[in-house]
C-alpha cells in the first residue's frame, strides 16, 4: 500500500551520503486511503495501514542554502520540538543537555561515518548536536518557566 525512498540531502555544495541525513527513508507514495499525517509540531510523517515497499531511487532534498538559512530553522523547529517534548512529559536536565548531544555527534560522525563526507560531515555532525542541545536547553526553559519557578528578582 506504500512506498519508501531514501532522501539524500544536498548541503555545502555536496551530497550528504552518511550521518542520519542518509538514508532518511521517507514514507512518500502511498494509497491515499490508508495513510494520515500524524507527528508533534515538526517532523510529521506519514503513518500507513498495510504493507510497505522500498525504492532504491533517490529523493533528492535541497533543503539548506547556507549556515545562515540552517541556523534560523534551528531556532524554529528547537523551539517547537521542545513545545513537543514537554507535551509528551519529556524533561530536561543539565545531565541531558550534556550527554545527548554528544551521543548525537559519536552517532552522526563516528557511528553513522559522517566523517567519510569529509568537512561536511563534521559539521552535519556538530550542527545535529547543537540541535540536540538546544531542543533540550529550550525543554528546561519551558519546564523551569512554566512551573512559576522564575528566577526573576524581585527589586
Amino acid at each position: 500500500q506504500g512506498y519508501y525512498l531514501p532522501r539524500i540531502t544536498f548541503f555545502l555544495g555536496r551530497w550528504i551520503r552518511h550521518t542520519t541525513w542518509y538514508p532518511d527513508w521517507q514514507l512518500r507514495l502511498f494509497e491515499k486511503s490508508r495513510g494520515r499525517w500524524e507527528g508533534g509540531r515538526i517532523h510529521e510523517s506519514v503513518t500507513l495501514q498495510g504493507s510497505t515497499g522500498r525504492f532504491s531511487g533517490k529523493l533528492q532534498h535541497y533543503t539548506y542554502s547556507s549556515i545562515d538559512e540552517y541556523l534560523e530553522q534551528l531556532q524554529t523547529f528547537t523551539g517547537l520540538a521542545a513545545a513537543d517534548y514537554y507535551d509528551a512529559g519529556k524533561r530536561s536536565s543539565p545531565w541531558r543537555m550534556i550527554f545527548l548531544p554528544l551521543t548525537s555527534f559519536f552517532d552522526n560522525y563516528l557511528l553513522r561515518r559522517g566523517f567519510l563526507d569529509g568537512t561536511a560531515g563534521l559539521v552535519v555532525s556538530c550542527l545535529s548536536a547543537t540541535s540536540v542541545f538546544f531542543k533540550y536547553l529550550k525543554l528546561w526553559e519551558r519546564q523551569n518557566s512554566l512551573s512559576g519557578r522564575e528566577s526573576r528578582p524581585d527589586l
